[in-house]
């Protein structure tokens, strides 16, 4: 059976799975995906339960101790933003299946 928590779980799959890719090109390391994929985490919880409800920095600053914005916005929000475009699509591309059958 389909579930919104399913549907969320395999969204959070999609974008772990392409953080990992990240970590293997070296355009990430361990901690920071780890950081990143927590944030996805959180991000997803909101969305199932109605949207996002703040913006990605403080989705972000709780995982990073003393995250300052300049840090931020030059090396996790490029990566954040485009994982929570994926995360999105995903999540449409798999309510619209669901809504055909």
């Amino acid at each position: 059976k389909v579930t919104v928590e399913n549907i969320i779980k395999d969204g959070l799959n999609v974008v772990n799975n392409k953080l990992s890719d990240y970590v293997r090109k070296n355009k990430l390391n361990e901690s920071e995906s780890d950081n990143l994929k927590s944030a996805l985490t959180d991000i997803a919880v909101d969305l199932a339960d109605g949207g996002m409800n703040r913006g990605l920095y403080n989705y972000m600053e709780p995982y990073v101790e003393n995250l300052e914005k300049s840090l931020y916005e030059k090396k996790y929000y490029p990566v954040l933003d485009y994982m929570v475009r994926i995360l999105k699509e995903n999540i449409k591309k798999d309510l619209e299946v669901e809504l055909k059958d």
